[in-house]
């Protein structure tokens, strides 16, 4: 309030008034060819028409210094033609690039800076030795109207990488008698303060509308379109301005002047799929329409480019795929697109965009200009403000302090507060080889080379941001803007702030939500962000997408998606990832704060030192970086490039590395999942061309039966019997082959089992429940092949019936009073002498092994001597044959342990029972450990 009082010459200096009416003078004066050059003249970049397409390689190394635009310098004269503006070579370039240049500086003691705060200002001391990196103001560029629609003809008949708008028209009218164009546009959140009118779209649009109606397309066939995504829809004066007075009249009326609504299905189609399985879907209008052409604001590295309309104009499903915490933990900085994850997913999502529907895209660059004279001071570093501004500053800071919230928020959003923004470039053509100019011109004059990361990072968020207009600016957003836009303010692959390090935020952080417009937010913030925090709030992200209630907001224009306040959480991502700890300064409310795990301090002074002290380094750097204006650090690093790819690399978060390599587990896991089912596949084609094999052989056999059916008779019986035999043993015989191919199975395959680990096991292909006892149990895998599956089956079976029988043996004996079990062999005395009972056993097992490995082989079963099964009692029953599998594991277990508590302990099962029993502290599997020691010894004594 004081300044906008506070006479301008006072404020400014004494040119004020006169710079400002020198502008005036210029905006007034007739637009006519072969006028003399004005006094002091504005430069603006023009990019002459070219076929060239350039990558969007980053220009950023570890070279120092400023990077140069690839575009031609012009400086406009007099009124544009029909088609073209009239430019010639500026023969007298500025000799400032910048009002105020970019700086870094070290402060001394107890020198102050002025700092956003919220909806408000803040005066605030730092400590000594604090680094201040200062972007800089970019010296202003033309924003008289004339010279801009000047400007925006120029480009939009010198296009790059594409013909003319009026040719594509010409074109397209010969190929089509009706051909429907769109015109997309982007919405409010940019640029911020809203620009004087003429807004630089409305000027890029009635110009392009004017070009396509004079070519003969039929006003019927012209739509407005504002990309808003999951924003907020636009209002009706907010459409006036964007749009300009004119075309709203003539459109607006008749329903052909639009916000595109990307969360209901009806209103989108999906069009094609990605190299990497992204569904691309996008509004109905845009794939309908055979020309789009779109307009942008851009003075931020992030915007623009295929970002206009493959984020703009396609549904939620299509921006699930790249607005997720995934990829942006893997987004390098959200201004540098090079290094983008985000940005990668965007480009291949407009690539299929731009083949469905032709685009012509018009892409400008605004100067720094962004503040009405009366609030200019708040870009100038504090150093360079002099006594009369910071007295200004000051004072506003002191009144602020006393105004309600709502009348600040009307002094910083009210109509007064008007961007005199300048057109520095403007480019039309080819989505790709435009936004490379567009890069070119947002980077130049706008990155700050900085010395070595810092260890604590001070930022200041504004209130004046793509999110708050209109709005107070709520915790979600808070963290939004530091630890997402603020933290990405770098561009080369180093963050300003090292990995690990501490952000300090000066913020009041006012639990205020404006309601209903931010009623989604407020929701998401108090149900998912503080409860699940930043690992887990995606969990409820789907149930908030379909949320009727809140989605109404977003239906009727009162506020963004109910699902946008995910986005806002997780544009944050990549610096909650690497950020160790986060300070606040001037919090009013603990609520915001405590559901963010931030911890509060009074003044920047105090939250330093609290900083230094989480690091454990009293010497911690600390850098306060000032925004506005805007500027990207450029963070120069010893050891060069190898050391830069190196702090790149690191910068990486730990869970999305761990998360990579679980998706290359997930792949192998399913790569070996493939194997097995191809074995499985493979086997039951052997099982089935072995069956196919023995029946055929079996038909053979009784065909020989058949043709010796003559020389039966004449042979006789004995014969006859003779040839039946045979064949039988035949047909046998391939029968017992086609049974040795596969396990013996249960009569009905179990779909429902105990598994060995429970819900989470995955069994292999080869265990599908059909075997007795199957539990999905073979990490190794030596199951694959089912042959040796049957032999380990059969083996299993052997050595639990001999175990169980074991089991029994040994308890008894002990019950019985025997001698222990593992010494009652030698203790006995036999009528031979043992190496002729072994001689004798030995052969006697030998023969009965054979015949149950014979019978094995021929009929697949487990038998004795000639009974194959051996199944007296008539057990063979699905639910015996598991019992038996069951018991028969137990009874291994059971000897094992056995044999282990006799060679740790020296006594038998029951009288170890006993033991533990009576003393089950004193008596168990640790304690008893000790007694190996003794074993061995007495082993040893009788050696």
């Amino acid at each position: 309030v004081v300044a906008m009082v506070t006479p301008a010459r006072l404020v400014h200096g004494g040119d004020a008034f006169a710079n400002y009416r020198r502008r005036a003078m210029r905006s007034r004066r007739p637009a006519i060819a072969g006028v003399q050059p004005m006094s002091n003249p504005r430069v603006v970049a023009v990019v002459a028409a070219t076929a060239r397409r350039g990558s969007l390689a980053s220009p950023f190394g570890n070279a120092r210094g400023t990077s140069s635009r690839a575009a031609s310098r012009t400086r406009t004269r007099g009124a544009a033609s029909l088609d073209a503006a009239s430019v010639v070579p500026d023969a007298d370039p500025p000799k400032r690039k910048h009002i105020h240049p970019p700086a870094v500086y070290v402060s001394e003691p107890g020198e102050e800076v002025l700092m956003q705060f919220g909806e408000s200002m803040r005066v605030e001391e730092l400590p000594a030795g604090t680094r201040v990196a200062y972007p800089g103001v970019r010296a202003n560029a033309p924003s008289d109207p004339k010279t801009m629609r000047a400007m925006v003809e120029h480009a939009l008949d010198n296009p790059i990488g594409q013909p003319p708008l009026r040719e594509k028209i010409r074109r397209l009218l010969k190929a089509k008698s009706r051909p429907k164009i769109l015109f997309a546009f982007d919405d409010v959140s940019i640029p911020l303060p809203p620009m004087v009118s003429p807004d630089i779209r409305s000027v890029i649009l009635e110009e392009a509308e004017r070009r396509c109606v004079e070519e003969g397309v039929d006003p019927r066939d012209v739509k407005f379109v504002c990309s808003i995504a999951l924003h907020r829809y636009i209002r009706e004066e907010e459409f006036r301005h964007v749009c300009g007075a004119k075309l709203f009249r003539k459109y607006y009326g008749k329903g052909q002047m639009t916000n595109w609504n990307a969360v209901d299905r009806e209103f989108s189609v999906e069009i094609g799929v990605t190299s990497e399985g992204e569904k691309v879907r996008v509004a109905n209008e845009f794939a309908e329409a055979d020309l789009m052409v779109y307009a942008n604001v851009n003075y931020v590295a992030m915007d623009g480019g295929y970002k206009s309309y493959a984020t703009g104009l396609v549904h939620y499903d299509t921006l699930a795929y790249n607005h997720d915490s995934s990829t942006l933990k893997r987004t390098r900085s959200l201004f540098d697109p090079p290094r983008s994850a985000l940005h990668k997913s965007i480009v291949r999502i407009g690539k299929v965009m731009q083949k469905h529907t032709d685009v012509f895209h018009v892409e400008t660059v605004l100067d720094d200009n962004r503040f009405p004279w009366y609030l200019s001071w708040v870009q100038i570093a504090w150093r360079r403000m002099g006594f009369l501004r910071q007295l200004v500053a000051k004072i506003s800071c002191f009144f602020l302090k006393f105004l309600p919230n709502w009348l600040r928020l009307w002094i910083f959003w009210g109509p007064l507060v008007r961007g005199p923004f300048g057109l520095v470039q403007v480019v039309a053509g080819e989505t790709e080889a435009v936004h490379e100019e567009t890069l070119r011109a947002n980077y130049e004059d706008s990155v700050v080379d900085v010395d070595g990361q810092a260890d604590v990072l001070v930022l200041a968020p504004t209130c004046i941001g793509p999110y708050t207009k209109d709005t107070y600016l709520n915790p979600l957003l808070v963290n939004t803007y530091a630890l997402g836009y603020y933290y990405n303010m770098y561009v080369g692959g180093v963050p300003l702030l090292k990995q690990g390090g501490v952000m300090v935020v000066v913020n009041p952080m006012p639990y205020k939500w404006t309601s209903p417009t931010h009623d989604a937010y407020r929701a998401i913030f108090e149900e998912a962000v503080g409860p699940l925090g930043p690992e887990r709030f995606e969990e409820l992200q789907a149930r908030f997408a379909t949320d009727d209630k809140l989605n109404d907001i977003y239906r009727n224009g009162l506020g963004p998606a109910a699902v946008h306040g995910f986005y806002m959480y997780t544009w944050a991502a990549h610096g909650m990832e690497n950020v160790g700890k986060v300070f606040v300064v001037g919090a009013t409310d603990d609520r915001g704060p405590n559901a963010l795990g931030w911890e509060k301090c009074d003044s920047v002074v105090e939250a330093v030192a609290a900083a230094r002290a989480w690091l454990d380094n009293p010497d911690a750097k600390a850098t306060f970086w000032q925004c506005p204006p805007v500027g990207y650090a450029r963070v120069a690093v010893a050891g060069g490039e190898r050391e830069r790819a190196r702090i790149a690399a690191e910068s990486e978060c730990p869970r999305a590395k761990a998360k990579r390599k679980a998706l290359l587990r997930e792949a192998e896991l399913a790569e070996k999942k493939k194997a097995e089912e191809n074995a499985k596949r493979a086997m039951l084609a052997r099982a089935e061309e072995a069956k196919r094999s023995a029946e055929a052989r079996a038909k053979e056999a009784e065909a020989s039966v058949a043709n010796k059916k003559i020389r039966r008779d004449a042979v006789g019986l004995n014969a006859s019997d003779a040839a039946k035999a045979q064949a039988e043993r035949a047909t046998a015989g391939a029968l017992a082959n086609a049974r040795m191919t596969a396990p013996r199975g249960l009569a009905s395959r179990r779909e429902e089992r105990d598994m060995w680990l429970g819900a989470v096991t995955v069994p292999p292909a080869h265990l599908d429940g059909s075997m007795p006892g199957d539990a999905g149990f073979d990490p190794l895998g030596l199951g694959v092949d089912p042959k040796r599956l049957a032999w380990y089956q059969e083996a299993e079976l052997m050595h639990g019936r001999w175990a169980m029988a074991a089991v029994v043996g040994v308890v008894a004996a002990e019950a019985a009073g025997a001698a222990p079990w593992w010494s009652a062999g030698g203790a006995a005395s036999y009528a031979l002498p043992a190496n002729a009972l072994l001689a004798i056993q030995f052969a006697v097992m030998g023969v009965l092994e054979l015949k149950r490995v014979n019978g094995f082989i021929a009929t697949g079963e487990s038998g004795a001597w000639s009974s194959f099964p051996f199944d007296p009692l008539g057990l063979q029953k699905d639910a015996t044959r598991v019992a038996e599998v069951k018991h028969g594991r137990l009874g291994m277990l059971a000897f094992a342990g056995i044999v282990a508590q006799a060679v740790v302990y020296r006594v038998g099962p029951l009288l170890a029972l006993r033991d533990h029993v009576e003393d089950p502290f004193g008596c168990n599997l640790v304690s008893n450990v000790a007694h190996i020691g003794q074993t061995f010894e007495a082993v040893a004594s009788k050696m």
